[in-house]
């Protein structure tokens, strides 16, 4: 099984500061490589456990009332984030990926993106997919979700935030 979680954003900033700011969040050295296709900036930064991948988001019409509606705001740029396989993690943890550490690595980028930027983000984790965090207008909401153990929530002691049922 496969793990992509994906950070939607609004914001003005081209995709390779997108990506600078979020991975200075979570790593100390990184490499942002930008390719442009089709006069589109496509940004990866390979590191450690991590893809991540960060590119303009223009999706149709339809989907753009969802977003406005489920996020208060429409995303237009796109952070998948693609989770590979360590062997070493693979062994330590007797064949399973330990999605939870991982997630919690991209939990801190994401509380470092709304500490410092002004971008509107929303947070969907795979497997099942499902909104978990969306943060716009200055507001913090956390979607009910297991996901939220009291190790997690701990994360946001700076950032006051509300729960909501989806």
């Amino acid at each position: 099984m496969s793990y992509n979680d994906t950070i939607y954003i609004q914001s003005a900033d081209e995709t390779p500061e997108i990506a600078k700011n979020f991975c200075q969040q979570i790593f100390k050295d990184f490499e942002v490589r930008v390719m442009e296709t089709r006069g589109r900036k496509l940004t990866t930064v390979d590191k450690d456990h991590f893809s991540i991948d960060t590119h303009p988001y223009n999706p149709p019409d339809f989907m753009k009332r969802i977003a406005r509606d489920d996020y208060g705001f429409v995303p237009n740029r796109n952070m998948p984030i693609f989770y590979s396989k360590s062997k070493a993690v693979w062994v330590k943890n007797n064949g399973n990926w330990d999605i939870p550490l991982l997630r919690d690595v991209i939990l801190k980028g994401v509380i470092g993106l709304i500490k410092t930027t002004n971008y509107s983000i929303a947070l969907a984790f795979d497997n099942p997919r499902r909104d978990v965090l969306i943060y716009h207008a200055g507001e913090l909401t956390l979607l009910e979700d297991p996901c939220w153990t009291e190790e997690r929530l701990l994360l946001f002691k700076d950032i006051p935030y509300t729960f909501r049922n989806e």
